[in-house]
């Protein structure tokens, strides 16, 4: 079973996915602005998310990530699987910026594992 806190955000993620697509603006520090775009494939509650992806303008190639929730006894795992990468330097990015997303979940979640909202 997956924690109420990944539930919330989940649904969060749910709605959003209802429109079938991905539009996402990411502005970097030094003020450089990509899109990512995608459609969502599968959307199985409460467990799994599958969705292609492109960075706009960088690349016209499809990637696809699916995101798993695994209840490990109180808690649940998020596992990211990003795949069909055109470049090492672009997997570098991607493996830096999912990181980044996974370290601000585990805090904002917080020690306990609960939301702090």
């Amino acid at each position: 079973m997956v924690g109420p806190p990944i539930r919330r955000l989940y649904r969060r993620r749910s709605r959003s996915a209802r429109r079938r697509s991905l539009p996402h603006r990411k502005q970097f520090p030094d003020g450089k602005i990509l899109w990512i775009t995608g459609q969502f494939e599968t959307i199985e509650r409460p467990g799994k998310l599958v969705y292609t992806w492109s960075l706009e303008p960088e690349t016209d190639v499809s990637e696809r990530v699916t995101i798993t929730f695994e209840s490990r006894g109180a808690a649940t795992e998020v596992i990211v699987t990003h795949e069909r990468i055109p470049n090492t330097a672009l997997r570098d990015m991607h493996e830096q910026g999912w990181q980044g997303c996974l370290d601000g979940l585990a805090k904002y979640l917080g020690d306990d594992g609960l939301a702090s909202r």
